[in-house]
């Protein structure tokens, strides 16, 4: 239901980069 929305996905995409950069 999340990923439905591009905002979503790119969220679910930069959300698991963003705690491996940290």
């Amino acid at each position: 239901m999340l990923i439905r929305n591009p905002l979503s996905m790119f969220l679910v995409r930069v959300l698991p980069l963003h705690k491996e950069i940290h």
